[in-house]
């Protein structure tokens, strides 16, 4: 007996129009509405999409990259068992690429940037002319599993963790469109929150996504 194959209509559960992404995606926007349809084999989540306001001026084509942020409630134990969160300075919430990034050990991660200096962007009121948002191949199931790493990484970096526990819960999150600055003939991207600048090889979709 063969599986049955699941047919979804991509369109706003809202307005109806359909929603746009490229082919593939997992996560599919809806502008107008301020919305995005995450999909997986099971089931789909409808989350809400944030435009972030540039802090920063640029003369050069802005394009929106998509991140997932999640709020977190975290807990740390020590190798005894005691529990040290008071005594720990945690994240409150963690970002994660919502496009899938190309080798982030050398090109860099936005996500482990942003969640290191704990961006709190400002949300547009309407998009930009001409905005999109595009390239959201990573999966809502495959973000979640990010917010921990990251904590760990980011308090590795502080001391020595070995043996500790340390715990994230997460909740459901937004997806924000981050504006990147990008600078064609060096062939890199800037963060117009926190200024990092990555190699736009960073973004294998980059072409399409613009």
């Amino acid at each position: 007996m063969t599986n049955p194959i699941r047919v979804i209509p991509l369109d706003c559960a809202t307005c109806q129009k359909p929603l746009v992404g490229l082919p593939n995606d997992t996560a599919f926007t809806c502008v107008p509405c301020e919305s995005v349809l995450s999909v997986n084999a099971h089931s789909t989540v409808q989350i809400p999409l944030r435009i972030a306001e540039p802090s920063e001026t640029t003369d050069a084509p802005i394009i929106y990259l998509p991140m997932y942020r999640f709020a977190l409630q975290s807990s740390v134990l020590d190798t005894q068992g005691t529990d040290i969160t008071a005594e720990t300075p945690l994240p409150e919430h963690a970002w994660v690429c919502g496009f899938q990034e190309f080798r982030p050990a050398y090109f860099g991660n936005p996500g482990v940037d942003m969640t290191a200096a704990q961006c709190t962007p400002l949300a547009l009121e309407a998009p930009p002319p001409q905005f999109r948002l595009l390239g959201i191949a990573r999966s809502l199931e495959e973000a979640a599993r990010y917010p921990q790493l990251f904590i760990s990484l980011l308090l590795d970096r502080r001391r020595d963790i070995t043996g500790q526990t340390i715990e994230v819960d997460t909740a459901t999150p937004a997806l924000w469109a981050i504006p990147f600055a990008l600078h064609e003939a060096e062939n890199t991207l800037v963060n117009l929150l926190t200024a990092h600048r990555y190699a736009t090889r960073m973004v294998e979709t980059l072409a399409e996504m613009r």
